[in-house]
């Protein structure tokens, strides 16, 4: 398993999801929502 937490970021869990892993470097695709809870985990993420 990998030690590797976040890869590159989009918009959303939905949009990283559709991207799926990036061919030039092999890492997989984080929402911006997700990494945020992660770092800021007590403040309110609003997305539209």
């Amino acid at each position: 398993m990998s030690e590797i937490k976040f890869g590159f970021l989009r918009e959303t869990s939905e949009k990283a999801k559709r991207a799926g892993i990036d061919p030039a470097t092999n890492l997989h695709r984080t929402g911006l929502n997700e990494y945020l809870a992660v770092i800021f985990p007590k403040t309110v993420i609003i997305t539209f």
